[in-house]
């Protein structure tokens, strides 16, 4: 079964940038996330809905 979830770390990966700037990018709200206590998740299906939305190119290869 595949995880429908990524860790913040695998976001930053990812998108190319580091663990502050994901987190920042979560704090501001811009980024779709689940808190499990101090465990902080971003569902896949809405990462790339968001991904998506995000670029002007219209189609966006998920990360995996």
């Amino acid at each position: 079964m595949e995880k429908m979830t990524m860790t913040v770390q695998e976001m930053a990966q990812c998108l190319g940038i580091g663990r502050n700037m994901a987190y920042e990018l979560i704090r501001n709200g811009k980024v779709p996330f689940l808190k499990f206590g101090r465990s902080v998740r971003i569902p896949k299906k809405a990462f790339d809905a968001w991904l998506t939305n995000e670029t002007s190119a219209g189609k966006v290869v998920s990360c995996k």
